[in-house]
C-alpha cells in the first residue's frame, strides 16, 4: 500500500475506515499513515517474535508469538486513526 495506495475512495482495497472515507483528502492521507504504521508494525513483530521461535521453543513461547502478531495490527488501527484525527479534526 505505501508504493501503490488506492487513488480513490472504495470498499475493497486500502485502509477503509468511516473516518478514512470522509473525504479524497483524508484517503489519501490515510493511506500513507496506514502503510506505515503497518511497516512498523511488521518489524516490530518480526524483532519480538523471531528470537522466541529461534532460539527456545517452549509452547508458551509459542502463543506468545501468536498473541504479539495478533494483536500488534490493532496498535497500528488506533495509530492510524490517532493521526487522521490529529491532521483533520484538530
Amino acid at each position: 500500500m505505501l508504493r501503490y495506495p488506492p487513488k480513490k475512495i472504495n470498499d475493497f482495497y486500502g485502509y477503509r475506515t468511516s473516518r478514512s472515507k470522509k473525504s479524497q483528502d483524508h484517503w489519501d492521507y490515510a493511506q500513507v499513515e496506514s502503510a506505515r504504521h503497518l511497516k512498523q508494525v511488521g518489524y516490530y513483530s518480526l524483532i519480538c517474535c523471531a528470537p522466541f521461535m529461534l532460539f527456545s521453543y517452549n509452547e508458551w513461547h509459542v502463543w506468545l508469538a501468536i498473541a504479539l502478531v495478533t494483536l500488534l495490527p490493532f496498535v497500528a488501527l488506533i495509530q492510524t486513526e490517532k493521526a487522521l484525527k490529529n491532521r483533520f479534526e484538530s
